[in-house]
């Protein structure tokens, strides 16, 4: 079961865009773990040697958990003038379950910040931010802290000035500049990085 009310604003004077929503789903039959008392088995045993589930317990996959998500979110664009554009993005999230494992899946803040700007000399600027908090992954991942990251990028756009040709494009960009995190699970660290990139339209 699902509910959502929205609302849409554009404010064509002020440039600004508005988007927020609220919402409830009701799930479930979820699929989750079930410990269930294994025989023993006599000859049987892992490739190891090792006895098959030597304390006598297993766990079986059953549909019984429910789940009650609730949050909301807005989202706001900001264009004062034909050079700027802001995007800001944020989002609420509370899972409530018999399954405690599934209410640490999703996490309870996220924010992000886009903003673009052109410059002189066919120039073209931006910067992001992203936050995240917490979140514990199902399956193989791990718990993981709070993720903050920040990205910049300045463009050269070739082409003929005061025309829609676009000739191209050579960009620098620079991630992760608030430092490394981990994603999914500790092992997947996103590093800090810098490339440059060429775009050539034919």
């Amino acid at each position: 079961v699902s509910n959502e009310l929205g609302y849409v604003g554009n404010f064509a004077e002020q440039g600004i865009t508005l988007d927020l929503r609220v919402y409830a789903d009701k799930l479930d039959h979820l699929v989750t773990s079930q410990r269930v008392v294994v025989p023993a088995v006599p000859g049987v045993s892992f490739f190891n040697g090792t006895a098959l589930t030597p304390t006598g317990i297993a766990f079986s996959a059953v549909n019984k958990s429910q789940a009650k998500i609730m949050g909301y979110e807005a989202h706001a664009r900001y264009r004062p003038g034909a050079k700027t554009d802001v995007f800001i993005s944020y989002a609420n999230t509370r899972i409530s379950s018999d399954d405690a494992d599934l209410e640490r899946t999703m996490p309870r803040n996220t924010f992000s910040l886009l903003a673009t700007q052109q410059l002189p000399y066919r120039l073209q600027g931006s910067v992001g931010y992203y936050q995240m908090s917490s979140v514990e992954p199902l399956s193989e991942g791990n718990l993981i802290p709070v993720a903050r990251r920040l990205d910049m990028r300045l463009a050269y756009r070739m082409g003929r000035i005061g025309s829609d040709f676009h000739g191209g494009e050579v960009a620098l960009v620079l991630q992760n500049l608030l430092g490394k995190y981990a994603d999914f699970e500790r092992a997947n660290i996103a590093q800090q990085r810098a490339y440059m990139s060429l775009e050539l339209p034919w």
